[in-house]
């Protein structure tokens, strides 16, 4: 899509243009023909020959935020052509048809309605880390920075600060915490932007570049960059984007959203 390799799923921004940083999990041969969005974030894809990295072939899957397959999700032994169509009920259960004749080991002729899950949304993850942090009330809002150093909490949650006390530090080059970093740009005018991302957390991570910080509609997404992704441990990894620009002054910015 876009010149870009992609099996199946792609994620757009606002402008149309494809956004690289959604790491669209599937194998080749996987054939979509229907996807939903949970609460959380998270993203169910229903088709034929569904397959992420890592797992068996079957008839629908589920996707953190970012793209990245979610292992816990497994509908077990299916039987039919698959699935191709579904939809979210209120209360989180899933409605789903197609030829099949075998869900989950379980007899279902052409449809069937899936439990929803109770593992907790990207909102309950962030609520916990402040609890444990002794915020409550207004103070722990993901918006606040009640420490005095001017970072919000949920930055300071989605970039490996201590949300405990004021630390507001940059991330030094190659590192793993702190906020996002920027190398003064090189000869050819490429500049090097890094910064961490929490790994299946739910959370939105927008990388924004400008050349006038102060007016808000000059902030645009990073399209057409595919960042290098270098995984730290089981919850963070490290994204740098290596983008050339014919200005001296730019700047860059990660928008952190919870879904």
């Amino acid at each position: 899509m876009n010149g870009s390799p992609k099996n199946s799923i792609a994620r757009l921004n606002a402008d149309g243009s494809l956004d690289q940083s959604f790491d669209g999990g599937l194998r080749e041969t996987s054939y979509v023909t229907s996807m939903a969005q949970q609460s959380d974030g998270r993203i169910l894809v229903a088709g034929w020959s569904i397959k992420t990295l890592g797992t068996a072939v079957a008839s629908i899957a589920r996707l953190e935020a970012d793209g990245s397959p979610d292992s816990t999700f497994s509908l077990g032994t299916t039987g039919g052509y698959g699935i191709s169509t579904m939809g979210l009920e209120a209360d989180g259960n899933v409605l789903v048809g197609g030829s099949f004749y075998l869900l989950n080991g379980v007899s279902r002729q052409g449809y069937a309605r899936l439990l929803g899950s109770d593992r907790p949304t990207a909102r309950d993850r962030y609520a916990t880390a402040a609890q444990a942090a002794g915020l409550s009330g207004e103070a722990a809002a993901p918006e606040s920075a009640p420490q005095g150093d001017g970072v919000a909490n949920l930055h300071k949650y989605a970039f490996n600060l201590d949300i405990h006390r004021a630390d507001g530090g940059t991330m030094s080059q190659g590192g793993a915490r702190g906020l996002p970093s920027v190398l003064p740009p090189r000869a050819d005018g490429t500049f090097r932007f890094e910064f961490l991302r929490r790994r299946n957390s739910g959370l939105v991570y927008m990388p924004q570049q400008s050349t006038r910080p102060d007016i808000a509609s000059w902030w645009s997404t990073l399209t057409g960059i595919a960042p290098k992704i270098d995984p730290i441990d089981a919850t963070w990894e490290r994204l740098t984007y290596e983008v050339k620009s014919f200005q001296a002054a730019t700047f860059f910015r990660v928008e952190v959203r919870l879904p």
